[in-house]
């Protein structure tokens, strides 16, 4: 085998991988250079799980507790009803499925977590 068969069979490893990469949410570029470094990563990445899409600018994806909906919200909305139950919910008790986490602003991260230790508290 030359390795000029070398290299186009790594190359082809590297866009069948990264294509599956992307259909999947995931970077494109790493999972072409592990694709190319590594052929059997084409199969890791086949069996991996899609990732959710990443929310909009400004926003945040959270998960119903009740019945496990995945939904958009602004970064400071405290509170939010789920679109598919319509429970009432706060976001400090919600999962978090993408998108920041921490603080909102240029506050620091022990003072949030206080901030939001107590909001949940009632508080």
């Amino acid at each position: 085998m030359s390795i000029g068969t070398l290299v186009v069979i790594w190359l082809i490893c590297g866009v069948i991988a990264s294509a599956i990469g992307s259909a999947k949410n995931r970077s494109t570029l790493g999972w072409f250079l592990l694709g190319a470094l590594f052929a059997p990563s084409v199969l890791i990445v086949a069996v991996l799980p899609k990732l959710p899409p990443k929310p909009p600018p400004g926003m945040r994806s959270v998960q119903c507790l009740r019945c496990n909906a995945v939904q958009n919200i602004p970064h400071a909305q405290t509170t939010f009803e789920c679109w598919q139950c319509k429970a009432a919910s706060n976001v400090a008790g919600a999962g978090y499925v993408a998108g920041k986490r921490g603080p909102d602003g240029p506050e620091d991260t022990r003072e949030w977590l206080n901030r939001t230790k107590k909001q949940q508290d009632g508080g």
